[in-house]
């Protein structure tokens, strides 16, 4: 199973989105900001030869999601105004916790509304897995965060870490509390000796601190789907078949300042 997110920002999607999804066997898009151009994307992933798109509308004006799976396949958990949670049922595995989440900018909130955002993330997940019985989650978007700000990184909050040997000890106490670990392999994709860009997002900042790129749109994975997700299946992507994303000098100048994250979620038995 084939998940792509990417925040355009209230900008037209490429035509070449449609043709990229249909040739990669992406099951799954998620776009936070799509604004205006939502339906214009809808119409172009559902017509002949894409593939069966259709547009599954949560609540939340906050992304608009696009699917190729079954109604039946994909159950609506919670909606906000800042995250998504589905039940997905592919057809040759175990059922999967989906969360898209498009966070607080930096430029809106402080840190600690951040980690207080975080926090209410994932405290409504841990709801959906003790009702389905199992933490085989996925979390996917743009979390306005660095991997290493406090509501990424703090027990209470992702509790997300760079190591999957880590992760995979499933949990650490605090305080005589139990919290369960995230692992974020986005750890990995910061700098320019990282696999593709140096980030998922940038901006050129004016003050005193300047970090050019961020890696704030990103992907945390339960220790439960460590083995169905390798290194390999989680790409930034830079192009859509011939169009770049990218300019001359490697920054990216089209649609959006953000880049789409595309992962796949192996079957057990692959």
């Amino acid at each position: 199973m084939r998940i792509l997110f990417w925040n355009l920002q209230k900008k037209d999607a490429p035509s070449e989105l449609s043709a990229f999804c249909q040739a990669q066997e992406v099951d799954i898009i998620v776009i936070a900001e799509a604004g205006p151009y939502a339906g214009a994307l809808g119409e172009s992933l559902s017509a002949p030869g894409v593939g069966g798109y259709l547009r599954i509308s949560p609540t939340t004006k906050r992304f608009e999601v696009f699917s190729r799976l079954r109604f039946s396949q994909v159950r609506a958990k919670h909606d906000s105004s800042r995250f998504s949670i589905w039940q997905i049922k592919p057809v040759l595995s175990d059922d999967v916790i989906f969360m898209a989440v498009h966070l607080p900018s930096k430029i809106n909130a402080e840190d600690l509304d951040q980690h207080t955002n975080a926090r209410l993330c994932v405290t409504e997940l841990q709801h959906v897995e003790r009702e389905l019985g199992h933490r085989r989650s996925i979390v996917l978007g743009d979390f306005n965060m660095h991997p290493f700000d406090d509501g990424m990184v703090a027990a209470d909050a992702f509790h997300a870490v760079m190591d999957r040997q880590i992760a995979s000890k499933l949990y650490r106490t605090v305080n005589g509390q139990q919290y369960y670990y995230f692992y974020n392999p986005m750890w990995s994709r910061m700098g320019d000796q990282s696999k593709g860009p140096p980030g998922t997002h940038s901006y050129r900042e004016s003050g005193v601190k300047a970090f050019f790129w961020h890696t704030f749109d990103q992907i945390l994975l339960r220790p439960e789907l460590l083995g169905r997700v390798p290194e390999k299946n989680i790409q930034v992507l830079t192009s859509f078949g011939e169009l770049s994303l990218l300019n001359k000098k490697g920054k990216i100048f089209k649609p959006s300042d953000h880049l789409p994250i595309l992962v796949e979620l192996s079957s057990p038995l692959s």
